[in-house]
């Protein structure tokens, strides 16, 4: 679903390909953590045998790097009907 989700977003703004089009194809990923610390080998475990998961999407968010190194969410798109 990640996938036609994103090709479909392609095909509405070819001009703005994920990873600024760094890459020919977009493999969906999940970053569970992110430190220099983090106990990587338990979080892989756990994650493993919570595999494969369904969540369901709320919403469109595009992330921009920014200069100090950090990702931070520039602008996001709620998903669902309104009500």
């Amino acid at each position: 679903m990640f996938t036609a989700l994103t090709t479909s977003i392609v095909g509405r703004f070819p001009g703005h390909p994920p990873y600024a089009g760094a890459h020919d194809e977009v493999i969906p990923r999940l970053t569970l953590a992110e430190s220099a610390v983090a106990p990587l080998d338990s979080l892989e475990v756990t994650a493993t045998r919570s595999l494969p998961f369904t969540r369901r999407i709320s919403a469109i968010e595009v992330l921009t790097e920014e200069p100090d190194g950090r990702w931070h969410r520039h602008w996001r798109i709620p998903l669902g009907v309104r009500r």
